[in-house]
Parts: structure tokens; C-alpha cells; sequence
């Protein structure tokens, strides 16, 4: 908090590519405002803060928007980042995303058999705030969304959700620990 008290002091760590960070503790022990200073919505009081790369949120209450899956997952994708299997433009010119890549993002996080169901595929409206989903799908949408975005550094409030990126940087994998 502004003016109060120190959240945390003398905290230092380094997480190269490849490697894990938790950052552990009880509930309002500063973990996910560590986080928010990292990504820049906080100013550090004293000392410094830095992260090198891209680095992207997924938080555990992510917002979805009443639109269809396609809808959702564009809003990861960055406007000059065209994604594998484009094949035409949208809105002057634009490059449209490819299903290729969305689908991708999806296999990613363990919804391509749910897609494969739906009757519209990608394009299937899922309700305010997707009401029209499970928690588990609706949190692991916002993860696929997360990928999109092409992050060097992927963060998340959610302990219940891991992720892990291939060195080669092709290949995210998610899992619960038990």
C-alpha cells in the first residue's frame, strides 16, 4: 500500500530461460503484489525491478468476454504477429489470424477435444464472462489467450495452473500439480 508499511524488502532472485520461480508464501504475504511490481503496475519503493523480454499475465480470475472462442483468443494475438495458417486479410488489409495458430494455442492447454465437440468450433459464442464454459475450461482459455501473445516470461497468481515452455519455444504444456 501506498505510504504504508513494506510489503517485502531485501528479495532477489534471477530465473534465466528454461528455469522455474515460485515465489511461495500465506495469503497476503505480498506474493501478488511482487507480481504487479515485476509487471510494472506498481512502483518500486526503493531498489529496483526488471524484466527482460516480453512478459505476459494470465491472473486467476481472467476476464473472458461475451464473444466466441475466436474472439477471446484474437485478443492475444499481437496486431503485427500473424499466426500460422493465415491465408486472407480482414478489415482493410489486415492479416486475419490462422486457425492453425489458434488451434495450436488451444491443443496447448488441453482444449482441442472441447472445440472438436462444439457445432461452430471457433467460433462458438460462450456467454458473459464464459458463463457457457467450466471454471477449468474458462481458465484454461485465458491461458491459451496468454500464449498468443508470445511472451519470453509467463506469469501467473494461480497456483492450480503450471505451464512450461520448450526450449526450442514451440511447445507449452500446462498441468495441475496434485
Amino acid at each position: 500500500m501506498a505510504g504504508g508499511e513494506p510489503v517485502f524488502s531485501g528479495a532477489s532472485a534471477t530465473a534465466g530461460p528454461g528455469t522455474w520461480l515460485a515465489v511461495t508464501g500465506p495469503s497476503g504475504a505480498g506474493k501478488s503484489t511482487l507480481l504487479a511490481v515485476l509487471l510494472g503496475f506498481l512502483p518500486v519503493a526503493t531498489g529496483r525491478a526488471a524484466v527482460t523480454g516480453t512478459a505476459a499475465w494470465c491472473p486467476q480470475e481472467a476476464h473472458l468476454f461475451d464473444s466466441t472462442l475466436r474472439g477471446n483468443l484474437m485478443l492475444g494475438v499481437p496486431a503485427a504477429k500473424p499466426l500460422p495458417g493465415n491465408s486472407n486479410s480482414r478489415d482493410g488489409g489486415a492479416p486475419a489470424a490462422g486457425d492453425a495458430g489458434l488451434e495450436a494455442a488451444l491443443a496447448a492447454v488441453g482444449l482441442s477435444a472441447l472445440v472438436s465437440r462444439l457445432p461452430a468450433g471457433l467460433d462458438t459464442r460462450i456467454g458473459p464472462g464464459g458463463s457457457f464454459l467450466s471454471g477449468g475450461e474458462r481458465q484454461r482459455l485465458a491461458v491459451a489467450r496468454t500464449l498468443l501473445t508470445g511472451p519470453r516470461l509467463s506469469c501467473s497468481t494461480s497456483p492450480r495452473l503450471i505451464w512450461t515452455h520448450s526450449r526450442d519455444g514451440k511447445c507449452w504444456q500446462t498441468s495441475a500439480p496434485a
